[in-house]
């Protein structure tokens, strides 16, 4: 049955692709923190709720809505260029939807109310041209959103990017409904000198323990190194010839809060608010509603096992993502892996100073010690009371979470040298080969510590 419009209230359609119109979504003129999420009746009955906290039944929260709204739009200053373009202020979440809301994350389309979605379009993309705009962004700060006059870039996040449909010829290009993009290009712009390469070995490793990651790749493009990412929620479909969608949430949706508590301690770490935890942390990720808990209780072990020991102190709750579906939720393939600690270092293994503000030094979660007002375990190295306490909360036996940390960091050990010597087969700069080297260090010497610490849980448990 379809439903009435209010002419006071703005009011977008929410499209499943593959499904037709599913909801609806509404806030009056002038406000932005009163949104109305409507699902349809047919689909009330017969589909599923697209995040846990927009259910199916029951009035939907406004604050519900608004955080899962606002989880769908970029962040830093891929946003401060969509908003300088137009007259669309920073909190309406639906004027920037009603730009960027056909190619958001997952498989959610937005379009004003009583239009339906683009069929599909194409616009091919030279790689020259893309080479020259990338340049222009690293030498004279030129944006990356808009192309042609029409904004692209509609993947949360504040790394710089730009979405793309590659099709199975090579072709480049920006699609539209059918054709929407499946590749995401973070160039290496300066700001954390051979990111590219860094991610790359990280991710490579991650897949060679055995996790499930999205697919990675390196290119130059006018020699500039980029890492060109698969997007786990789009696939090409060959006899279609179209590119189709899967619907995923990230974790600040799956725990129902704003982007801007994706760190558990969302205020930062300075002495005065080093206590305010109200963030995603990995005792609300534990709540999620997956559809195997013993699975995901292991799956999110495994994840803090391996950011551990490859100091990656990033995994915060947008970088960490579920599928849903009619089964349920469950943990879609890691992303964004990197290993810190070598970012945080120059050539020479010394801290790089002008590194610091730009690369975490803390982690995003407590590991173990999420007792209200308690300042928790965020400073590495990871310890074994650090893991002896995860295990305790969780219902991990101790011995269980010892073999876990000692199976992952023996798998990375053995992993460790063919992925550094896989990379160094590519044509790189030799700063690029002299960061592998330190990355191989770091990750070493961080792999033994934990395994160390690993090795005496079960004496840490006895003392909990």
């Amino acid at each position: 049955m379809a439903q009435e419009r209010d002419s006071n209230q703005r009011q977008l359609d929410v499209h499943l692709a593959g499904h037709g119109q599913v909801a609806t979504v509404s806030a009056p003129y002038g406000r932005s923190d009163e949104f109305r999420w409507r699902y349809l009746d047919t689909w009330a009955q017969t589909g599923f709720a697209v995040s846990p906290h927009l259910q199916l039944t029951g009035e939907i929260p406004s604050l519900a809505a608004k955080h899962y709204l606002e989880n769908l739009l970029p962040e830093g200053p891929a946003l401060d260029e969509i908003l300088s373009r137009g007259t669309l202020q920073r909190g309406d979440a639906l004027g920037l939807l009603e730009l960027i809301g056909e190619d958001t994350a997952g498989a959610l389309i937005f379009v004003p109310a009583g239009t339906q979605p683009a069929k599909r379009s194409f616009t091919p993309l030279p790689e020259q041209e893309l080479a020259g705009r990338i340049r222009q962004h690293i030498d004279l700060a030129a944006g990356l959103t808009t192309w042609g006059g029409q904004i692209r870039l509609s993947v949360a996040g504040v790394q710089d990017k730009i979405n793309l449909l590659q099709l199975p010829d090579g072709t480049l290009g920006f699609g539209d409904g059918q054709l929407c993009s499946n590749r995401i290009f973070k160039p290496e712009t300066g700001r954390v000198p051979n990111i590219v390469i860094n991610e790359l070995l990280t991710m490579e490793l991650a897949r060679a323990v055995g996790f499930e990651v999205a697919p990675v790749q390196r290119l130059y493009l006018d020699g500039i190194p980029t890492l060109c990412v698969d997007r786990f929620d789009r696939y090409w479909d060959p006899d279609q010839r179209q590119v189709l969608r899967r619907h995923v949430i990230d974790g600040c949706q799956a725990t129902g809060l704003p982007s801007s508590h994706k760190y558990e301690r969302q205020f930062g770490d300075g002495p005065d608010v080093r206590h305010c935890r109200d963030g995603v942390s990995f005792s609300l990720l534990h709540q999620v509603p997956v559809a195997n808990p013993e699975q995901h209780t292991h799956q999110l072990a495994l994840r803090m096992l391996f950011n551990a020991a490859v100091t990656n102190t990033d995994l915060h709750g947008k970088n960490l993502s579920y599928f849903v579906d009619h089964a349920g939720l469950r943990l879609a393939p890691a992303y964004d892996l990197v290993c810190i600690g070598a970012l945080n270092l120059d050539g020479t293994g010394h801290t790089a100073d002008h590194r610091s503000n730009s690369t975490p030094m803390t982690l995003p979660m407590s590991i173990g010690d999420h007792h209200p007002n308690t300042t928790g375990n965020f400073q590495p190295p990871v310890t074994a009371l650090m893991l002896a306490d995860y295990a305790d909360e969780f219902g991990i036996p101790a011995e269980t979470m010892q073999q876990w940390a000692l199976s992952i960091t023996s798998r990375i050990e053995q992993a460790l040298g063919p992925t550094v010597a896989q990379c160094q087969q590519l044509p790189l700069t030799q700063a690029e080969r002299d960061h592998l080297a330190v990355c191989q260090q770091v990750i070493s010497a961080s792999c033994h510590l934990l395994a160390t610490e690993a090795a005496n849980i079960m004496e840490m448990s006895a003392l909990l």
